[in-house]
């Protein structure tokens, strides 16, 4: 739905952009929409089940036995079922990354990423077959909100770099 809009609302070339699991949904919808020129992937998950695990640490024990959570925190309050566990480990980006089309993209990561460990957007960045481009974020952590305005600057010069006319 969001391409179709940016689609007949812009008419442009489309780049696209995904944060965290929206790395992981962006990757997911390349396999089909073959009119994206560029990706940008910041902080993606390599394997969705490690991820998920680590971020819901003490509620995993409880999903995998009750079949259901309710998490809360700086964020909000959501409730999380059993089915949605079991989706996340159907998906292999290795796999996922290797299909997509080859177009350039750039993989941004904090070094200080303590929800999706910087190993997993280096693993991501090495299976991509594609020009590419990493960009770790010395000291940031999973939001880089600290480091957004070097950040922002790098991503961009990377966009000049790849689709200035």
């Amino acid at each position: 739905d969001v391409l179709a809009y940016v689609r007949s609302r812009f008419g442009l070339p489309i780049i696209g952009m995904g944060r965290s699991m929206g790395g992981c949904a962006l990757a997911v919808c390349a396999q089909e929409e073959k009119d994206i020129v560029g990706y940008c992937f910041w902080a993606m998950p390599n394997s969705l089940a490690v991820t998920i695990k680590r971020a819901l640490g003490e509620y995993y024990e409880e999903l995998m036995t009750s079949g259901r959570i309710e998490v809360s925190d700086v964020y909000g309050k959501m409730v999380l079922e059993r089915s949605f566990w079991d989706d996340l480990v159907l998906y292999d980006m290795d796999a996922v990354l290797q299909m997509i089309p080859k177009v350039p993209a750039i993989f941004i990561h904090g070094s200080k990423d303590d929800i999706v460990l910087i190993e997993e957007g280096r693993a991501n960045y090495e299976i991509y077959g594609g020009e590419k481009e990493w960009y770790a974020v010395d000291g940031a952590d999973h939001h880089i909100a600290l480091n957004i305005e070097e950040t922002q600057a790098r991503l961009l010069a990377w966009i000049v770099q790849h689709f200035s006319a």
